[in-house]
């Protein structure tokens, strides 16, 4: 992997998606296009053979902690 900063950023002109190159130059960059549709067993399956983020499940939930109100607290 390469160290490298890449900036992107939306022009206010025409709110394109542009490339900063290091001298301060713009590269368009290509619009995605809309993303395919999927069903619900697709979705569903999806969220589960994710390991990152498990269902919730009252065992899970008996294990959640409230995160602080900082707003609150100050």
């Amino acid at each position: 992997m390469k160290d490298e900063t890449i900036t992107v950023r939306r022009r206010k002109s025409d709110r394109a998606l542009v490339r900063v190159l290091a001298d301060g130059s713009e590269e368009l960059l290509p619009h995605p296009g809309p993303l395919p549709r999927r069903d619900d067993a697709t979705l569903s399956a999806a969220a589960l053979s994710d390991p990152d983020n498990p269902p919730r499940t009252p065992e899970r939930e008996r294990k959640l902690r409230r995160v602080p109100q900082v707003k609150v607290m100050r």
